[in-house]
């Protein structure tokens, strides 16, 4: 008898728990089709991963987050309805009317997968760039659940706009170093915006630069910084669609000329083959590229 009720009294845990299960995937996937719907009507682009769906709303080019690094960042979280209900940016706060008594205004500091942070953000950080305003969406289950916090009621999807302001490793510190001695050795090398240094070897054209959807017929080469070949065109006058996968540091350098113009690049590993590497280039390996760009189609 003693053993029925134990028995029994499992089956009714185990149906509390399998209830709490099926609400928490009910919930899940409600929340995921709002979304979904929201950012389908509001013509965003996105990726999803890992139930975090982003989109970026300020283009950068840093360095992407990867487990382990230490990263400095400016938040806003808000619904899909448009209620502000927490930040770190007083400028903010004081225009939603958030109390700043109640806050901190100044930069989240953590590691990279070694956080206390809901799991939306926890998963959705490292989704991020260095120099990037990206927006997280993701569903109460990553979130707050069930439970009522402050203005946000319970089961409700979340929305962050996320700035990192750096990222930090020992092989970024190391990279910096590299491409600082590299363009100090070097003459006429100048910073870019994108993170890159330029030094144009032909320049003066009147002619527009090309587009990110257009054709260009170029020569490039690439090879690191201390001139261990990488890649070359092979052709001279190559044909190369800009929308295709290039490394991004030659496409923004192609957008920079002007058909009949020439440059050398400096680029760092998040424009170049970044975390990953690729084949005999290392991760945060920054590349030199000599480039070229005859004509636009």
């Amino acid at each position: 008898m003693r053993f029925l009720k134990i028995v029994l009294l499992a089956a009714t845990f185990y149906g509390l728990y399998s209830c709490e299960d099926s609400l928490t995937e009910e919930k899940r996937v409600a929340n995921e089709l709002t979304i979904q719907n929201y950012l389908t009507s509001n013509n965003l682009e996105f990726v999803k991963h890992d139930g975090v769906f982003v989109t970026i709303l300020y283009k950068g080019y840093g360095y992407h987050v990867v487990p382990g690094d230490s990263i400095g960042f400016w938040y806003v979280g808000r619904t899909l309805t448009g209620n502000v209900f927490d930040t770190n940016i007083s400028e903010v706060a004081e225009e939603v009317g958030i109390n700043p008594e109640a806050r901190n205004f100044s930069p989240v500091e953590i590691v990279a997968g070694n956080d206390n942070l809901i799991q939306g953000l926890s998963r959705g950080i490292p989704l991020c760039r260095e120099g990037q305003w990206n927006t997280l969406y993701f569903p109460s289950t990553l979130g707050y659940g069930d439970e009522q916090a402050g203005s946000v009621a319970p089961w409700t999807p979340l929305v962050f706009d996320i700035f990192i302001i750096y990222v930090k490793n020992e092989k970024i510190i190391q990279e910096h170093n590299n491409i600082n001695n590299f363009v100090a050795s070097m003459q006429g090398f100048a910073p870019d915006t994108t993170g890159m240094w330029t030094r144009y070897t032909a320049e003066g054209s009147t002619l527009e630069s090309p587009m990110p959807s257009d054709t260009a017929y170029a020569w490039y080469r690439l090879s690191t910084l201390d001139f261990k070949p990488v890649f070359e065109i092979e052709n001279e006058n190559e044909e190369i669609i800009l929308s295709n996968q290039l490394i991004e540091g030659v496409k923004l350098g192609l957008m920079k000329l002007k058909p009949g113009e020439a440059m050398q690049l400096v680029i760092p590993s998040p424009l170049g083959y970044g975390v990953e590497g690729y084949q005999n280039v290392m991760p945060y390996t920054p590349l030199f590229c000599e480039i070229r760009l005859d004509s636009i189609k």
